[in-house]
């Protein structure tokens, strides 16, 4: 628990020097949280069953692709989680401090992990093919973990939801 000070405000809600505050919390948001990491833990999974398949049915250059592209569909996931939620305490600040003259920015590694998390792919899949002779088509396939991870939470959460009659 944070403690108040003397004004009777929690520090940790202040805006000092126009950071980004926490986004306030919803009572769903433990259920969102457990289906990230659901989300986060079956794309990786679903990257490295796909990587075995794919070595032990085609090549292990096939598999090796696969998997580096499971990793890069897990770490892209990972960065857009985080924008997003940057994204989402920008707004709630904004919407909190109209009136307020420090006006909340959106912290320059956001904007360096939207670019990047491109160029990071283009030139992975670049180095995969011309360095290791990796079949590009095995590293798409393997970007497509983390599509099918969100489709597995999603069959899982309609199938644990109580039917009504």
């Amino acid at each position: 628990m944070h403690k108040e000070n003397e004004a009777g405000t929690n520090p940790a809600n202040e805006n000092p020097a126009g950071t980004i505050p926490a986004a306030p919390q919803a009572p769903e948001t433990d259920a969102y949280r457990r289906a990230e990491r659901r989300i986060g833990a079956l794309t990786l999974a679903i990257g490295l069953a796909g990587a075995a398949v794919a070595w032990w049915l085609w090549s292990p250059r096939a598999g090796l692709g696969v998997g580096v592209g499971g990793a890069l569909a897990w770490l892209n996931g990972v960065w857009m989680r985080q924008m997003t939620e940057a994204i989402a305490r920008l707004a709630a600040a904004q919407a909190q401090d109209q009136a307020s003259a420090a006006k909340p920015r959106v912290p320059r590694g956001v904007y360096a992990r939207f670019l990047g998390r491109y160029a990071l792919m283009a030139a992975v899949i670049y180095a995969m093919f011309t360095r290791f002779e990796v079949p590009v088509a095995s590293v798409l396939t393997g970007l497509l973990a983390l599509g099918a991870a969100a489709m597995v939470q999603g069959i899982v959460e309609a199938a644990s939801r109580p039917r009504s009659s």
